[in-house]
């Protein structure tokens, strides 16, 4: 399996640019250790084209735009108004299909979720490179939510794949437990290694969404690595920054 490790333009928040993602990853580009990009589909479509030209003229592949999450009434109230604003800033899968055809798309489970949107995506599937599906719901429920929906999609012969964001299924899970339990719970999300291609890996400093990678031992990162990533084909790193507006994403 060649696998592809990607990092996500969240590193760079709201209203980060290509000049700013350049300044952070470039050299890794160049070295070797990353082969693209997850960019978040921030509208409108001029600037979002923009940015991806740049990225090609540096050599660095867009492999797969992260588009709308949905999901807003299942937050906090905050986090409610917050992601309803991001959303509306962030194309959703007709705009994608129209302007963006030769990329892959990724979504979370409750935007997958409308029957509307899928009624689309089945219509339209023969257009579709590649559809991600996130899981959004925190906990391995999250996981079993993405499993039922890469099942519906692939039995309407969409090229679907599942990924799983390590986040959301620990999210609730307070960091000493989380390292003590370190084997378990990555024994837990291994049992559906078989429905997901993908996974989402947030390392940044934005501890409420990200996992605390710097905590975790060697042994710890190699058991991921043994039991999931391993069998992966597409490792995507998020940078999650403090006070970033993608930081649910």
């Amino acid at each position: 399996m060649n696998k592809q490790i990607l990092v996500s333009s969240d590193s760079i928040g709201f209203l980060g640019d290509s000049s700013s993602f350049l300044f952070l990853w470039k050299e890794l580009f160049n070295q070797g250790y990353i082969n693209g990009v997850e960019l978040i589909a921030f509208k409108p479509k001029k600037r979002l084209q923009k940015f991806v030209d740049v990225l090609e003229k540096n050599h660095i592949k867009v492999l797969s735009f992260h588009g709308k999450t949905g999901g807003e009434e299942r937050l906090p109230f905050l986090g409610k108004i917050t992601m309803t604003l991001v959303n509306k800033f962030i194309f959703g899968i007709k705009e994608l299909t129209e302007n963006f055809a030769s990329y892959e798309f990724l979504f979370h489970t409750p935007y997958l979720e409308n029957k509307n949107i899928q009624e689309f995506i089945f219509k339209n599937k023969n257009k579709i490179k590649g559809l991600w599906i996130e899981n959004h719901l925190d906990g391995i429920n999250g996981v079993k939510e993405m499993m039922n929906l890469v099942d519906i999609y692939k039995k309407q012969e969409v090229n679907a794949f599942g990924l799983v964001d390590l986040y959301h299924v620990v999210s609730k899970i307070k960091t000493k437990e989380l390292l003590t339990n370190w084997e378990n719970i990555i024994d837990e999300i291994a049992k559906y290694k078989d429905y997901f291609s993908g996974v989402h890996f947030p390392i940044g400093t934005r501890l409420d969404d990200s996992i605390p990678i710097d905590l975790l031992t060697d042994s710890q990162l190699n058991y991921l690595n043994k039991k999931i990533l391993r069998f992966v084909k597409r490792i995507v790193f998020e940078n999650q920054q403090k006070k970033s507006w993608s930081s649910l994403l």
